[in-house]
């Protein structure tokens, strides 16, 4: 008890407390000893003999609830290697990496930019060789016309006209045929490859217009024609043309001979 506490109920004896020195715990009640073969001998000590023996014949005579549901299911058949793999599904094929099919893609693409392009460049420049010896062929034959003609032209202003036309179509026959020496080809060759640049008919029909005393006349509607027709070659070559001296030659060239092509044109209509 502490020492200032008071027992509520003075009837009953005060509990002692464990400081004093004459309390003792009351003893916890006894039980009895197992005794081997008693059926408390699985708690303590060893277990009786036999008992475990007995245990394990009891258990394995009861039946087991997983064979009964077992039973109820019929057995799964049992498959083959071969049709497992048949069944399943197919092992991805070995492709090309994404970095791969990139690269790929981007040339395809540059391809398809560049070659358009080199064939182009490929055409335009076979056309323009085949347009500069047509042009080499066709001047050399018209200069010839022209030089032979000019003695038998009556009128001065029309003979005047013939000699400017005379020069411009020598200086284009002239540069041509310098240019086909640098591509080592020769005049001959450019006139054997244009058969159609020919003079033949050209130069008949002249002769007809001579014995007709028409020359003067026929002469100036022929050689419109003619100069119009090397105009127009002319400006389609250097419309293809990528080298800047045979842009200059040609554009001067075209310069010089549409002059004669408009007195050419100015004289036929004032001697209608």
């Amino acid at each position: 008890m502490y020492p200032n506490s008071q027992n509520p109920n003075p009837n009953q004896p005060s509990p002692r407390s464990y400081q004093d020195p004459a309390f003792r715990p009351p003893a916890s009640p006894a039980y009895p000893t197992p005794q081997p073969g008693s059926y408390n001998a699985n708690l303590q000590g060893e277990p009786p003999v036999g008992y475990q023996a007995d245990y394990q014949r009891q258990y394995s005579a009861m039946p087991s609830p997983y064979a009964q549901s077992t039973a109820q299911y019929p057995p799964q058949p049992a498959y083959s290697i071969d049709y497992l793999n048949q069944i399943a599904a197919p092992a991805p094929k070995a492709g090309l990496s994404k970095g791969m099919k990139t690269l790929l893609i981007a040339a395809g693409a540059m391809l398809l930019i560049t070659l358009p392009l080199l064939l182009f460049s490929a055409l335009s420049g076979s056309t323009t060789q085949i347009s500069l010896d047509r042009l080499a062929a066709r001047s050399s034959n018209l200069s010839a016309v022209i030089s032979d003609s000019h003695d038998n032209i009556d009128s001065t202003e029309l003979r005047q006209i013939n000699s400017s036309l005379s020069a411009s179509m020598k200086n284009i026959s002239a540069g041509t045929t310098e240019q086909l020496k640098a591509q080592s080809t020769t005049l001959e060759t450019a006139k054997k490859a244009n058969p159609n640049e020919t003079t033949g008919a050209l130069s008949a029909r002249l002769d007809d217009a001579e014995l007709n005393a028409t020359f003067d006349r026929s002469y100036v509607r022929e050689m419109a024609f003619e100069v119009k027709t090397t105009l127009i070659l002319i400006d389609s070559l250097g419309a293809k043309a990528r080298d800047e001296a045979t842009v200059d030659f040609l554009r001067q060239s075209y310069n010089n001979l549409n002059q004669s092509y408009e007195q050419l044109e100015a004289f036929g209509k004032t001697s209608e």
